[in-house]
C-alpha cells in the first residue's frame, strides 16, 4: 500500500509541467558540475523517465556524500524536478544507505517492487504567493 506522502508526492508531480529532455540533462551537468567543485564528489546524474537519477555516487570523506545531496536536493527543489536512484552501496549495509537517502527526502518508489531499493524523491512545493491584504484600523 502507498502511504500518504508518496500518493501526494505523485499527485503533486503530475501536475507540473513537463520538462524536455534537454532541459533535464543540462540540470543534470549542472548539478553534477557543482557536486565535483562544492563536495569534491563524483557522481553520474542522468535523465530517465522525465526525471534526475544519481548513480555512481559514493563518498567515504566524513560530509562529502552529505554535502552533495544538499547539492542535489536544493536543486532539485528550485528546478521542480523530481530525482530517483537506486540504493545499492559498494559495500556495508543498504539499510543504512536507504536511511541516509530518506533525510533528504527519498522514499521507497512505489513504482517500483518492494526490495527493489529503488527510490524516489519529489520536489519540495514552491511556496505560493501570500496575498497581503491591508490592516484598516479603526476611524
Amino acid at each position: 500500500m502507498v502511504d500518504e506522502t508518496k500518493q501526494k508526492g505523485i499527485a503533486e508531480q503530475k501536475k507540473t509541467t513537463p520538462k524536455t529532455y534537454a532541459q533535464l540533462e543540462n540540470e543534470a551537468l549542472d548539478i553534477q558540475n557543482q557536486i565535483s567543485t562544492e563536495a569534491g564528489v563524483l557522481a553520474l546524474i542522468g535523465v530517465s523517465d522525465d526525471n534526475l537519477t544519481i548513480s555512481g555516487l559514493e563518498s567515504r570523506e566524513k560530509g562529502k556524500g552529505t554535502k552533495a545531496l544538499e547539492i542535489i536536493t536544493s536543486a532539485a527543489d528550485k528546478n521542480q524536478t523530481t530525482i530517483t536512484l537506486k540504493a545499492e552501496p559498494k559495500s556495508g549495509d543498504v539499510q543504512r544507505l536507504k536511511k541516509l537517502y530518506s533525510r533528504f527526502g527519498f522514499v521507497d518508489d512505489p513504482n517500483f517492487a518492494e526490495g527493489s531499493n529503488r527510490m524516489i524523491r519529489f520536489p519540495a512545493a514552491k511556496p505560493s504567493p501570500v496575498a497581503t491584504t491591508p490592516i484598516v484600523t479603526g476611524k
